[in-house]
């Protein structure tokens, strides 16, 4: 729109009658990368868990959960932190599966931590940094993640779902333990520090594969998607 007749108001100033002219802006929104997952990627991810399944099946006597997290290159160096705080607890790195965002990030890992099992994913360089400032690349991100927990599920595989961001101070694998004895228990979530408008977290997320928890799984990316 063009704004002009302001002659009569402006002449007696000794000012120029220069039209203004506003143009509306037009903001290109980006482009989002497609998150996916090949078949064979997929493949790995499930052989690996079944391989730590098969050795907790032949050493214990408990339901076997595995210990699950999915990250990105942002992670890497959270990530092996986490692994360093936990080392002195026995019965966790031999049971832990990471996917990570590169095979650059595996290699790291099982060469300080050769006990731990990872399978790298090519995720596009979009998705391999830090969220904080792209609310929709961590929606698909958390979709994503949400799809491997399914196929996990639909594998028959028990896990513990976590995020490598937090200190575990003690070893929790008798509290996991305690939790599976317990009937009719599907799924565990941790609770909030705040209590009221965010009472659960998904961090860490107990999960006993079976048809229940395949649907609230299921349901949930969908929601999300």
């Amino acid at each position: 729109q063009e704004l002009s007749g302001w002659r009569a108001s402006l002449s007696s100033w000794g000012l120029v009658d220069v039209p203004i002219r506003f143009e509306q802006a037009v903001v290109e929104s980006e482009k989002i990368e497609k998150l996916s997952i090949s078949e064979e990627e997929m493949e790995d991810i499930m052989h690996a868990a079944r391989l730590i399944n098969s050795h907790l099946l032949e050493d214990l006597d408990d339901i076997p959960l595995i210990y699950v997290t999915i990250i990105n290159n942002a992670f890497a160096q959270i990530t092996e932190n986490w692994m360093c705080n936990v080392q002195p607890f026995e019965t966790i790195l031999d049971r832990t599966l990471i996917i990570a965002g590169s095979a650059q990030i595996c290699d790291k890992i099982i060469e300080k931590y050769s006990e731990v099992a990872c399978v790298p994913l090519s995720l596009p360089s979009s998705y391999n940094g830090n969220f904080e400032e792209k609310p929709e690349h961590r929606r698909l991100f958390t979709a994503f993640r949400l799809k491997v927990m399914e196929n996990l599920v639909q594998n028959g595989l028990n896990f513990v779902f976590f995020d490598t961001d937090s200190i575990w101070l003690r070893d929790p694998s008798e509290l996991f333990t305690n939790v599976t004895q317990i009937q009719n228990v599907d799924l565990v979530v941790g609770s909030s520090l705040n209590e009221v408008d965010r009472p659960f977290s998904s961090d860490p997320l107990l999960i006993i594969a079976n048809e229940r928890t395949e649907s609230f799984i299921s349901e949930s990316r969908r929601l999300i998607e």
